[in-house]
């Protein structure tokens, strides 16, 4: 049973299993991805790329949602900050990933695709499973 046991374990979806010790921001950020994929992918939204970067600035997420092309900001914080994620993507965040997603549609040969920017917040506190909030069309372009 121990072996089943670390075989489901090994495959259930990481945004339904408890969060581990988190040492860096970069390991936060990182692992807040994961859980914000694993959690859109449970709604619906396929990946189409990740950690896209220009010289304008850098998108987290790219994925669809039907027909619309979704530009995803992830932001992950513990439990019991002040601040809510989402507060992070200020003006001039959002500046540089219009800009980025501008980019990536004129690359990518997507000039006349609907598009939409979206925030998914990730909370989380060690020993628990983490929480995500998404917000759909947070901002516009």
């Amino acid at each position: 049973m121990g072996l089943l046991r670390f075989i489901a374990a090994r495959f259930a979806a990481i945004d339904r299993r408890p969060a581990p010790v988190i040492d860096s921001h970069n390991e936060l950020g990182h692992y807040g991805e994961r859980v914000a994929l694993a959690s859109l992918r449970r709604c619906g939204y396929k990946l189409v790329d990740r950690n896209y970067r220009t010289k304008a600035g850098e998108i987290d997420l790219i994925c669809r949602d039907g027909k619309t092309l979704c530009f995803v900001e992830v932001k992950t914080r513990h439990n019991g900050q002040n601040m809510h994620p989402a507060d992070a993507v200020h003006l001039s965040k959002q500046r540089r990933t219009v800009r980025a997603a501008q980019h990536y549609l004129q690359t990518q040969g997507h000039r006349h695709i609907v598009a939409r920017f979206d925030v998914v917040e990730v909370f989380i506190t060690t020993g628990q499973i983490p929480e995500c909030r998404l917000i759909a069309d947070a901002y516009s372009s």
